[in-house]
C-alpha cells in the first residue's frame, strides 16, 4: 500500500515554490505512521528574525498552501502534515549558524585541548576565519570581572543549539 504518491525531492520543490524569503526550510522529515498514513514534518526557519523563529502565521500559511499542493498532486494520498518553526532554543547547524547567531547565547559541546569534550553555555562573540571567541555564560546576570575568553577553532565545537535564559 502506498500512502504518499509524492517523493521527498518533489515536496521540497513544491517547498521551494511556496516558501518566500525571509522563510526557508531548515529541515523536512517523513516518516511512516502506525495510522496507514505518512507523518510530514516541516520545520521552518526564518533568515532575519534574530533567532531564527518562525511565527505562528508563517507556519499555518505553508501549511495550508502545501496541503493544499499536496492534495492536487495525489488527491489520494494519507498524510499528516506538522509545520513549525525551528525555534529559539533550535539545533545549530555548524559552522554556518555560528557566524548567523554571534551576539546570542548558545550551549555547545567543545572539543578542549587534551580531547576532552565539554558542553556549556557560551556567548557567541565573534567567528572569524577558522576561529570562534567565546564568553562563558555564568547565568546569574553579573557580568564577572575575570570571565576568561575561550578562542578555539571552529572544528573543534561540535554541536550546539541556541540558549534562551529568561
Amino acid at each position: 500500500m502506498v500512502f504518499l504518491a509524492i517523493s521527498e525531492d518533489q515536496i521540497k520543490d513544491i517547498l521551494k515554490e511556496v516558501l518566500v524569503y525571509p522563510l526557508a526550510l531548515f529541515s523536512l522529515k517523513i516518516k511512516k505512521s502506525t495510522l496507514s498514513s505518512v507523518i510530514l514534518e516541516v520545520v521552518l526557519d526564518q533568515m532575519v528574525h534574530p533567532t531564527g523563529s518562525a511565527s505562528l502565521q508563517d507556519c499555518e500559511m505553508v501549511s495550508r498552501v502545501l496541503s493544499e499542493k499536496l492534495d492536487a498532486l495525489d488527491p489520494d494520498g494519507n498524510f499528516q502534515l506538522k509545520v513549525q518553526s525551528a525555534g529559539a532554543e533550535r539545533k545549530l547547524r555548524l559552522p554556518e549558524d555560528l557566524v548567523r547567531f554571534q551576539g546570542l547565547l548558545a550551549q555547545l559541546e567543545v572539543v578542549a585541548d587534551g580531547g576532552k569534550t565539554t558542553q556549556s553555555v557560551y556567548k557567541i562573540l565573534e567567528v572569524k576565519d577558522d576561529k570562534i571567541r567565546l564568553e562563558p555564560f555564568h547565568g546569574n546576570g553579573k557580568k564577572k570581572k575575570s570571565s576568561i575568553i575561550v578562542v578555539t577553532e571552529l572544528q573543534k565545537v561540535k554541536k550546539g543549539n541556541l540558549y534562551i535564559h529568561i
